[in-house]
């Protein structure tokens, strides 16, 4: 799901019982990536900041998690099919990058 802005996106999570906000799904992924960024430091290959990160979301916070998932492009009646290749996107809501 891409929320537009103004919309209302809620994601059901099963720990609590309850619906996840884009604000709640962001926060933890930005204490997940402050934990990973603390422990392992810089100087990392990507990929080895992406696999713990997509782990630890999944295990740790019960999060869906696609990887290296491709996204069209539109501009005008031209379409890419690939236009895009994201890192991570969480539950269909948080797009992640790493850089």
């Amino acid at each position: 799901m891409i929320s537009r802005k103004g919309a209302t996106a809620q994601r059901w999570n099963v720990k609590s019982f309850s619906f996840m906000t884009i604000n709640e799904i962001s926060k933890i992924v930005l204490d997940a990536a402050f934990e990973i960024h603390k422990k392992l430091g810089p100087g990392l290959l990507e990929s080895v900041y992406e696999t713990i990160m997509e782990y630890e979301l999944i295990h740790t916070y019960r999060l869906k998690v696609s990887r290296q998932r491709g996204i069209p492009v539109v501009w005008k009646e031209m379409k890419l099919d690939l236009g895009f290749r994201s890192d991570l996107i969480v539950e269909d809501m948080v797009l992640v990058e790493f850089w």
